[in-house]
């Protein structure tokens, strides 16, 4: 075989028998020879094999305590033990070697010809073990056996052991990686999207949904002063986009918000609804005190966006509704009396503040049963016609008459200024139609 070194073939030209491992092309193999003789007992050459076994050299060659080849019977060819035989062995060594051999020998019976496998091996009158590994040849029943001490597997085994551990550890840590990384991708959506349900996107302000989710879940009045819930907006800011652009529009809305939260004090709340409608939670002792600190608020709205409406007038409006101990209403009720409030005032120019009193409930009462008896009305010819006759000076004589319409309802007669612009906001226009 030209793979073979011409030492090693030496080698097996020169013993009749040989045992020895060979190295061809990286891989290790146990080569086996066996002289050939002919009639005259004359030696023509010898008959070689390789073998070539992961189980007997999967541990390197220099930790094996010993290589023997097994006959049929069990017994070792004595003559073909490698035991580093190149190296005097010290008596206690010569011993324990003997005492190993005796203990193969003693359990080789229990060996199965025809298939590879392995026992531990306790030699009498030694504090040792060792585990024999062997290897069926396939002819004579013979077996090669490979011996190591227990620490050499057991510790083979101890490294098999600490990488599966360190496997599983590692693994254990991927896993707590990937749900720590699914919990904190979880808790960054969930956050993006309660920011974006609890914050309005251009001030930063709170919605007026989560304000109202605050005051229902968690929030506590202070105690030993009044309560006022405010809804402000500025006169005719609808405007100001048309006058001044959205942008500029943008920035005053940016910044109402942020001098009204430093108005703020503890406890107290602000939040946007829309547009430039924004919802506060003040404390007073008294009217006088609410009203200043509303009045400072609107002068300080003014001179702070100036720069932008220039001598254009901006007023700042407010509707309040002064909350009274023991009520029994939700928030979100409370905060539409005082939008109530400043929808009712939104047409005196010369007021910014607008209380909801009792003036103003029973104005939206009566303005409701408007809305809801126009139809019933019509029916029951609940409007009545008058005509205001015109005089001609200089004839003395009657030349025509204006028709002048009026509501009789079963408790109060309603003159046109108190229907006439609930119907035309809201789009009734039957009435002309049916006097024309």
């Amino acid at each position: 075989n030209p793979k073979l070194s011409e030492k090693t073939i030496q080698h097996f030209l020169d013993e009749d028998e040989a045992m020895a491992f060979v190295d061809i092309e990286g891989r290790s193999f146990l080569g086996l020879s066996k002289a050939v003789y002919n009639k005259q007992n004359q030696k023509e050459g010898v008959l070689a094999a390789f073998l070539a076994d992961t189980m007997l050299h999967s541990i390197p060659f220099e930790r094996q305590t010993a290589i023997v080849l097994l006959n049929g019977d069990g017994k070792i060819i004595k003559d073909m033990t490698l035991t580093n035989s190149t190296k005097a062995k010290t008596p206690s060594e010569l011993m324990v070697e003997k005492a190993l051999f005796e203990a193969l020998e003693k359990d080789s019976p229990s060996f199965n010809k025809k298939e590879k496998g392995g026992i531990l091996l306790t030699p009498a009158k030694t504090n040792s073990q060792y585990y024999a590994i062997y290897v069926p040849l396939g002819f004579h029943d013979w077996s090669v056996v490979s011996m190591f001490t227990a620490d050499v597997i057991e510790g083979s085994l101890r490294h098999l052991n600490y990488l599966f551990k360190g496997l599983f550890i590692f693994s254990g840590l991927l896993l707590c990686g990937l749900l720590l990384y699914s919990y904190l991708l979880r808790r960054y959506y969930h956050f993006d999207l309660e920011k974006m349900i609890s914050y309005d996107r251009l001030t930063g302000a709170l919605t007026k949904n989560k304000l109202f989710w605050i005051l229902k879940n968690s929030y506590k009045p202070t105690p030993g002063l009044q309560q006022a819930l405010i809804v402000s907006n500025i006169r005719n800011f609808g405007l100001f986009n048309t006058i001044f652009g959205r942008e500029a529009s943008d920035s005053i809305l940016q910044r109402c918000k942020i001098l009204l939260e430093q108005k703020l004090k503890k406890n107290e709340r602000l939040a946007r609804s829309f547009a430039d409608r924004f919802y506060m939670i003040l404390y007073y002792r008294d009217e006088k005190e609410l009203v200043e600190r509303l009045e400072l608020m609107a002068k300080d709205l003014h001179i702070h966006n100036e720069d932008i409406t220039g001598t254009y007038p901006m007023q700042y409006c407010f509707g309040v509704f002064k909350v009274p101990k023991q009520y029994k209403k939700e928030y979100p009720e409370m905060f539409d009396l005082a939008d109530m409030a400043l929808k009712c005032g939104s047409g005196t120019l010369s007021k910014i503040i607008f209380f909801y009193d009792q003036v103003i409930q029973k104005s939206l009462e009566k303005e409701m049963m408007i809305e809801s008896r126009m139809e019933e009305a019509l029916v029951k010819k609940e409007f009545l016609m008058y005509l205001q006759p015109k005089y001609d000076t200089i004839t003395e004589q009657i030349v025509g008459a204006e028709a002048l319409v009026r509501w009789q309802t079963p408790n109060e007669m309603l003159f046109p200024d108190s229907f006439i612009p609930i119907f035309e906001r809201n789009g009734y226009f039957k009435i002309r139609h049916v006097y024309a």
